[in-house]
């Protein structure tokens, strides 16, 4: 007897390895099919349909991350323009008071007498804009990474799985065209009448 290629074995692995991972966005086809397979029934239903109408490929993006760099890409120009309030109104009773030629970038950096909160001094707001860039670039980089690996796992996941259920089906193709040809009855010679001689050849 001929091994086949796919056994039962593999491809229960196969499509129980892809319904553990992509089984939120799994359809109700997807979901008979991976069941009756499992369970070894009604495969006969399924012997004309193509593992490609059955499992369509999803590769799951990191939502979170996603969101969150998306949160982090405003936050500097928040923080600059929300430093900026707090200046402004100093600065303008500083010139109308103090000194009328001083530099807003000096003023703001400087902060003399205090005139506003020292956390919001032009150094403090550049060095927090710095780091919350510093950190969308790693998330970003950190999110392409996850992106790729995930996907080209998918990739090999899924062609494998194509290959696989193609490959059983056609074997249970092959299995059912078989058996009927098996199961029909050889004719039996009791039943054969003999042949019939030649008149000239047959006894006088």
């Amino acid at each position: 007897m001929t091994t086949p290629l796919v056994s039962h074995d593999d491809v229960v692995a196969v499509v129980t390895r892809w319904r553990d991972t992509h089984g939120a966005s799994s359809s109700v086809l997807t979901r008979s099919f991976v069941d009756d397979v499992c369970g070894g029934r009604d495969l006969e239903r399924w012997q004309d349909v193509r593992a490609e109408d059955v499992f369509v490929f999803v590769s799951p993006r990191p939502r979170m991350l996603l969101a969150v760099r998306s949160a982090i890409v405003l936050l500097p120009i928040l923080l600059t323009w929300l430093a900026l309030s707090q200046v402004i109104d100093p600065y303008a009773t500083y010139v109308q008071n103090v000194d009328s030629s001083a530099n807003f970038l000096w003023f703001w950096q400087s902060n003399p007498e205090g005139a506003f909160a020292s956390h919001w001094r032009l150094s403090h707001v550049a060095l927090v804009d710095a780091g919350l860039i510093a950190a969308l670039v790693v998330l970003s980089v950190r999110i392409s990474w996850h992106e790729t690996a995930v996907l080209e796992r998918d990739e090999r996941e899924y062609d494998e799985l194509i290959q696989v259920v193609n490959v059983y089906v056609a074997q249970y193709q092959a299995v059912q065209q078989v058996l009927p040809m098996r199961e029909q009855p050889e004719p039996s010679l009791q039943h054969q009448s003999p042949p019939k001689l030649h008149q000239e050849l047959a006894p006088q």
